[in-house]
């Protein structure tokens, strides 16, 4: 069994953050990219409040949650979100922070006219579960099991285990926020095999895999050129069907959308080289695809 990660340190004293914004830590750069690929709102990086001495990894103000986010989805609609991702376990005196930091948004919300429907939520993205944090500020468990709640007057705080997160559905994108070399491929690949994650989303962040090299783990980079590819030669080969009468049914559609082998596609491809009447072509496309024996 792998050991639990270390702690996080304490927040830095107040005279650390003056000054301009220190460069986001590697794992706070990831973390932030996977935020931009679901919500189209520009993130606001490395935000000062109060007064310069606290910096918040970033602020986003959510208009529509994507549906990506899955069971945490309705707490981020339409508020302004604060998000602190922890490579381990938040201290009690980094959690504090966060606290602090809230409260900061939270007064500007008071403040504001006219004053947005919803108060702020701090969503802290933890890579483990914070024990002593968690009973220190009373936050209360609840569904999925990896979820806690808490509050700053009308701000919400919402405390997520990404590595703890109850696998099941709508927690595949969450999962991908544990950043640890040994579950980063097994993640990445769950999030790809996801029927309830649209296309368009698997293809925004295969692009920014590639797109950004040292931010993503070379793993998970290989582990998207390969699905890259076979979602290439996957829409080729609908296209093909599709130019001939009677072999795109919706048994073939289906086979095709659930295979991810690129040696499966390939073959089904190669198949349509063959002079075959309609039906009996169908019928070997399908079997290829689905991996039965001929």
């Amino acid at each position: 069994m792998e050991p639990d990660p270390p702690r996080e340190p304490p927040p830095a004293p107040a005279s650390a953050g003056r000054g301009p914004p220190p460069e986001p830590h590697h794992r706070q750069r990831r973390a932030l990219a996977l935020v931009r690929i679901l919500q189209p709102e520009p993130v606001r990086l490395e935000v000062s409040v109060p007064e310069g001495s606290r910096r918040i990894d970033g602020v986003i103000d959510v208009g529509r949650a994507h549906p990506a986010w899955g069971p945490i989805r309705g707490d981020l609609d339409g508020r302004l979100v604060l998000v602190e991702h922890f490579g381990a376990p938040p201290s009690e005196a980094a959690l504090a922070s966060v606290y602090l930091k809230l409260a900061a948004l939270v007064e500007r919300w008071v403040r504001a006219h006219p004053r947005p429907p919803r108060p702020p939520l701090a969503l802290v993205l933890s890579v483990g579960r914070p024990e002593r944090a968690l009973a220190t500020f009373g936050l209360q468990a609840r569904p999925p099991a990896g979820c806690w709640t808490g509050s700053v007057g009308p701000g919400a705080v919402l405390l997520v285990d990404v590595r703890g997160l109850a696998p099941g559905p709508g927690t595949t994108y969450l999962r991908l926020f544990d950043h640890r070399r040994s579950v980063v491929e097994q993640n990445l690949a769950r999030l790809y095999r996801d029927p309830d994650v649209d296309s368009k989303t698997k293809l925004a962040l295969g692009e920014a895999i590639m797109a950004e090299p040292a931010v993503w783990d070379p793993v998970e980079q290989r582990l998207t050129a390969q699905e890259l590819l076979t979602r290439g030669r996957a829409a080729l080969l609908r296209r093909l069907l599709a130019a001939q009468e009677g072999l795109l049914t919706p048994r073939v559609e289906a086979a095709l959308a659930a295979c991810d082998d690129p040696a499966r596609i390939e073959a089904a491809s190669l198949l349509l080289l063959r002079p075959q009447e309609p039906a009996a072509l169908e019928a070997a496309v399908h079997a290829c695809l689905v991996g039965a024996r001929s």
